[in-house]
């Protein structure tokens, strides 16, 4: 099993500079006060476009003990944030217990995790996990030892070996590639739409997509959400990618592509459940 490479931030970076094989970028949604910065929407398109999954993380403590009042408070300032990051509830969502918190009162770390992840499951979150350093209630593993896994620990779903890369400055983990949803379970009609997606704005199509983009966006999600009736489309964020993707060599301003993904995010009715059926765009 080849587990999935992951950086987390607390602030965005220059994502040509992640690393090779990159396919999750993490970012911190709050809460506000908590962590250094709260990632904007268009921080979260901009990891997206890159072609990695985007996953949230949300801190509800400071320093000191916590409590199951934290997870609370977490689990519900998440459940109103979420859903304005395009984040599906299948996405994986996180919470970070830092480990002085867990190791000042280990009893009340618990609680803290089990009020947060009940809260977020009984609002439709289908995949909550917390970090930290180990415990039983532990799922993703702070170890930083700079060795990259090959496997992981019993019960965990991923593992934070390495911090403060630099430059730029991002930490780094593997995780289960279950979480991803990964091509091998791209349906036919999903790998015909990718390929249709891609050829409808490559040559010698790029000169009457890029005079008639905004009609050939609605044609292609028309496309996309009508006549191929697919059980699990991509999201709009994955379409908006492949879009900017093929658009890139042609002679528009980054304002315009910019403006071109937003489109495709705009006439989306909303977050669809998200899978890991496109291939991450490599690093430039």
């Amino acid at each position: 099993m080849t587990l999935a490479l992951a950086t987390d931030s607390a602030y965005p970076y220059n994502y040509a500079q992640r690393p090779a094989g990159c396919q999750v970028i993490m970012g911190y949604v709050g809460r506000p006060g908590y962590t250094p910065h709260v990632w904007t929407l268009s921080e979260a398109r901009a990891a997206r476009a890159t072609g990695c999954q985007w996953w949230p993380i949300g801190v509800g403590i400071s320093r000191g003990a916590t409590s199951a009042q934290d997870g609370h408070d977490l689990a519900r300032y998440m459940i109103s944030v979420l859903p304005g990051y395009g984040v599906d509830k299948s996405t994986p969502v996180f919470q970070d217990l830092e480990p002085d918190a867990l190791r000042a009162d280990t009893g009340a770390a618990a609680q803290c995790v089990a009020a947060w992840k009940a809260d977020m499951r009984a609002a439709g979150y289908q995949h909550p996990f917390t970090y930290s350093v180990d415990a039983s209630f532990i799922d993703w593993l702070a170890r930083w030892d700079n060795v990259r896994p090959t496997a992981l620990p019993a019960g965990k779903i991923g593992v934070q070996y390495a911090g403060n890369i630099s430059p730029p400055t991002f930490d780094l983990s593997v995780f289960d590639p279950a979480l991803l949803g990964g091509p091998e379970d791209m349906t036919p009609d999903e790998h015909r739409m990718l390929v249709d997606l891609h050829n409808w704005f490559s040559p010698p199509n790029t000169g009457e997509g890029q005079k008639n983009a905004g009609g050939t966006i609605a044609s292609t999600l028309n496309k996309v959400n009508g006549l191929y009736n697919l059980p699990r489309p991509p999201t709009a964020a994955q379409i908006a990618a492949a879009v900017v993707a093929a658009l890139t060599p042609l002679s528009l301003t980054a304002e315009q592509l910019q403006q071109i993904a937003d489109a495709v995010l705009a006439a989306a009715p909303g977050p669809v459940p998200y899978s890991g059926i496109l291939t991450p765009v490599p690093p430039a």
